[in-house]
């Protein structure tokens, strides 16, 4: 039974060999020497002392032999390899029918397992791009990105003055951002140019890039001072995308004046490479300072006016700062500064009942993760044993089809083949069918995630 399964692999066989081929050496000289008239103890005494160090010459033919076989073997599997991939693709030349339905059945389930969980991937699982995003708690409602209220206290959105409250007098935080909507902005590149654009931008408070800790690729980032004085740093940052795809990656766009709104802004920095905002699903061009919102939108008046909510904040815990230990400081704190600037209107037993949403925000805020997170994840279910079906079946396809080559794999083993190199030949067959399948599975997923977005953004 033992010899039956036995391979003929490891590095027993060679100590075997070597040892087989010495005890001949020394054997034949035996009969050397008993031929001249020794007796056999002494031929065989004389024999091993004419030898010499029989273990130390031993253990060098092992090596020696070790290190052929070695590299034998690599030369000789990168043949066969070469031989099993050739006899691969003919074997599936010779079945297109097998090879194509195994090949899209495979892809379809490959490709739907994909695109769904590189949509979850981006929408749930993926951190921000930024510095330790694990350390990062969002204040407010982080899907409603782009919402503005107008009169109600509120605290799922924050007006300007209430986030300046915060981000002076609270102790849970090293840094506490702000990040806010914009109206549509009309942008003028060149100046005497009358093509507008509308890239997609975000008003930030100065804080925005130090507190993420996002460096700028080129020029430098916005900082607390371009918010002290209204409309005083008429500057912007854009981001890397929209630095490549319209300025070509030219350098000399720092210092260069663009027209948003009927205002000279300065670009003054590119963002880091791969930073889009902290809005997932949505790639900001365009970051302007608080600072300039008044001449921006003039007619919004939002910098001073406590009625108009339309931030949410973003802030990194301090060290040794748990996230209980920050909501347990953040919400009585927002309380507070309601209380201390309420209307004679506003109750302030109802404004301490007011809820403050704060949650860990490690990927930042979304307007659709919300909506589509239960559906993704329960299509992801679905296609996942989708997939399970589909490798059933491919299995039953390839079992059908080893059936069917049984004569083959008796040939071949009557012919001196070894059972380990049947195997590589079939993992090899099976290896190409699943390369192929994961081509047209990733072109699948590419053009299904497409689809999904386009989706998604139709509502």
């Amino acid at each position: 039974m033992r010899r039956t399964f036995h391979l003929g692999l490891g590095k027993n066989h060679i100590g075997a060999a070597v040892d087989e081929e010495l005890r001949f050496h020394v054997e034949m000289r035996e009969q050397q020497l008993r031929a001249a008239g020794l007796s056999e103890a002494a031929a065989r005494a004389e024999a091993l002392r004419h030898f010499g160090d029989f273990r130390g010459v031993r253990q060098s033919c092992v090596s020696l032999d070790e290190d052929r076989e070695r590299i034998m073997k690599r030369v000789r599997y990168v043949d066969e390899l070469r031989q099993d991939v050739g006899f691969a693709l003919r074997a599936l030349r010779r079945n297109p029918s097998f090879a194509l339905i195994a090949v899209l059945t495979l892809a379809v389930g490959i490709g739907a397992n994909t695109a769904i969980f590189s949509l979850i991937d981006a929408l749930v699982l993926r951190p921000l791009p930024v510095s330790a995003p694990q350390e990062l708690v969002a204040l407010g409602n982080t899907a409603r990105t782009g919402s503005m209220s107008n009169g109600s206290v509120r605290a799922d959105l924050f007006s300007a003055p209430l986030y300046r409250d915060l981000r002076d007098h609270n102790t849970a935080f090293t840094g506490l951002l702000a990040s806010g909507r914009t109206s549509r902005l009309d942008v003028q590149i060149d100046s005497g140019a009358g093509t507008l654009e509308h890239p997609a931008g975000r008003f930030v408070s100065g804080n925005y890039f130090r507190v993420l800790g996002v460096p700028a690729r080129i020029g430098r980032m916005l900082d607390s001072a371009d918010d002290e004085v209204v409309g005083a740093a008429p500057i912007v940052v854009i981001s890397d995308a929209y630095w490549l795809r319209r300025f070509s990656g030219d350098r000399s766009i720092i210092g260069h004046d663009v027209t948003i709104n009927g205002t000279k802004l300065t670009v003054v920095g590119v963002a880091a490479a791969g930073f889009t905002g902290d809005v997932v699903g949505k790639s900001n061009d365009i970051w302007l300072p608080l600072s300039v919102e008044p001449v921006v939108q003039p007619h919004a008046k939002l910098l001073d006016n406590r009625a108009s909510s339309w931030l949410l904040l973003l802030g990194r815990r301090r060290p040794g700062i748990t996230f209980a230990q920050a909501q347990a400081r953040m919400v009585p704190l927002v309380h507070q500064m309601l209380i201390d600037h309420a209307t004679f209107a506003d109750d302030t037993a109802d404004l301490r009942r007011i809820p403050v949403p704060i949650q860990p925000a490690p990927n930042g805020f979304s307007t659709i993760r919300k909506t589509y997170q239960a559906p993704l994840l329960t299509l992801l279910g679905g296609v996942a044993l989708l997939l399970l079906i589909i490798c059933a079946n491919v299995a039953n396809l390839l079992l059908a089809r080893a059936i069917a080559r049984t004569p083959e794999i008796s040939i071949r083993l009557a012919m001196g083949a070894g059972r380990g190199r049947l195997l590589r030949q079939l993992m090899t067959e099976s290896a190409v069918l699943a390369l192929a399948s994961a081509a047209l599975g990733l072109a699948l997923a590419w053009a299904g995630s497409k689809a999904l977005i386009a989706m998604a953004a139709a509502g």
